[in-house]
């Protein structure tokens, strides 16, 4: 094969795969999720958020307690923010108690969203002291929507537990033990 029309296959073969690789590239992505500065209560769960590539798109927010009831929402709105890092606004309509712990929600990308075309963010804080207690971002469908969610795995199997009888039995057993141990040492002196 000459070099020459070896040389437009391999810039064929290079372009076949970066256009495969294009669509990823340029989609939008999930950077980072944080709880707002101005985060309370009473009147908002404002994030602060990043992210990349988005173009012209949609977003949407929304805010739970963690019974999953839904005590915030907006959108889905249009916006232009392409490349993003900076406070995403999450409006509380029902005021909390101190010390709740808030969900908050949102999503960025085409509408309907989906894996491939959005990004979502989720964070779970004390609306009072502002602790993140969960934090999760990344490619849409991968995260809580709302703060209803059991974070801690099922035991595989059952905790074992003894009753009374069977731990004063084990008390004996071991004092047994240590009782046989002491006398071996006092033989041998």
């Amino acid at each position: 094969m000459p070099q020459r029309s070896r040389f437009f296959h391999l810039v064929f073969a290079g372009l076949m795969m970066l256009s495969g690789l294009a669509s990823q590239a340029w989609a939008v992505t999930a950077q980072s999720a944080n709880i707002g500065a101005t985060a309370n209560c009473v009147s908002n769960a404002n994030l602060e958020l990043s992210w990349a590539g988005a173009g012209n798109h949609f977003e949407a927010g929304t805010v739970t307690d963690t019974a999953g009831s839904t005590i915030g929402t907006f959108g889905p709105d249009t916006s232009a923010n392409d490349n993003w890092n900076g406070p995403y606004t999450n409006p509380i309509a029902t005021a909390q108690q101190a010390g709740r712990l808030i969900g908050s929600y949102a999503w960025v990308g085409a509408n309907p969203p989906t894996e491939a075309t959005a990004v979502e963010f989720f964070v779970i804080y004390n609306c009072s002291t502002r602790v993140v207690t969960y934090r999760c971002y990344g490619p849409y469908g991968r995260c809580p929507k709302t703060a209803a969610v059991n974070l801690l795995p099922a035991p595989s199997a059952p905790i074992p537990a003894t009753s009374k009888e069977m731990l004063a039995a084990l008390m004996l057993l071991l004092a047994l033990l240590g009782a046989a141990r002491v006398r071996q040492r006092a033989r041998k002196d």
